[in-house]
């Protein structure tokens, strides 16, 4: 920290360093990790590998795109054609995984008394 900013974090109020704060918690919020397209893939249920594999002319070019606009923007351009190449390359999930806490568990029901008559 340099001479600078001690002499102006000095001179601030107690209030401007509350939004000085407030300010760089935003601005972690809104900074964040950008996402790559093979984990976008995946989040569209998409096998990247069988994608790459089958169709490589059209992955190099959604891959150049999605480096250069958001991973909304990228979807709104490939809407509808997101959901063929979905179809086509499927990704496979773990089904082991969910079938062991998927087991139906019988039921309890309470047994119901008469009330006793006073």
């Amino acid at each position: 920290m340099s001479i600078q900013s001690v002499n102006l974090l000095l001179f601030m109020s107690f209030r401007d360093l509350a939004y000085l704060r407030l300010a760089q918690s935003a601005c972690q919020i809104w900074v964040r990790t950008p996402m790559t397209f093979e984990e976008y893939l995946i989040s569209k249920k998409i096998n990247n590998e069988m994608f790459k594999t089958g169709e490589p002319m059209l992955w190099q070019e959604w891959y150049n795109l999605f480096e250069q606009v958001s991973p909304n923007s990228f979807t709104g351009q490939k809407l509808y054609l997101i959901n063929a190449i979905r179809r086509k390359y499927q990704l496979k999930e773990a089904v082991s995984a969910t079938s062991a806490s998927t087991e139906v568990k019988p039921t309890v029901k309470p047994v119901l008394r008469p009330k006793p008559k006073m």
